[in-house]
């Protein structure tokens, strides 16, 4: 037991601040060998200390301008189609009904096929909007994709 005392006696004597070391008559400790040093588990480590870049996070209800330069893809139609293709899956209301309206800024112009007829590089931002705020911002009985350009 006396030798379990002493080592937790010596052990708490490095630890203790400088001053108290003094006291004890034994020299400060030095640093550990840099090379034998065991860096603390990444679980542990902040997140902002990894260097990787963070992926950016999307909304399921907007495509932006950096998802559509990333994408590469030539028109409207084909950005929601790849990246939001729920957008395209809507509830049709008769078997004429064309399901999700179009809206290019701000002027109803169809449905989902309409969304070909614009260049993808000429785009600022694609939105939808649900049915319940269509209906009150649209005057619109399905969901709507809000074509912004410029």
């Amino acid at each position: 037991m006396k030798p379990l005392c002493a080592a937790l006696a010596a052990t708490a004597l490095l630890l203790a601040p400088g001053s108290l070391r003094a006291q004890a008559g034994t020299p400060p400790a030095t640093p550990p060998d840099t090379a034998t040093a065991v860096a603390p588990p990444k679980a542990l480590l902040p997140a902002h200390a990894d260097d990787r870049p963070q992926p950016v996070r999307r909304r399921s209800d907007v495509i932006t301008p950096e998802e559509m330069r990333a994408s590469h893809l030539l028109n409207a139609y084909e950005l929601v189609a790849h990246l939001r293709p729920q957008w395209l899956r809507t509830r049709r209301l008769s078997v004429n009904d064309i399901g999700v309206r179009v809206y290019y800024n701000g002027f109803y112009v169809g449905g989902p096929e309409a969304l070909r007829q614009y260049d993808a590089a000429s785009l600022t931002v694609l939105r939808y909007v649900n049915s319940n705020d269509a209906r009150r911002l649209y005057d619109a009985s399905v969901g709507v994709i809000a074509v912004m350009g410029r």
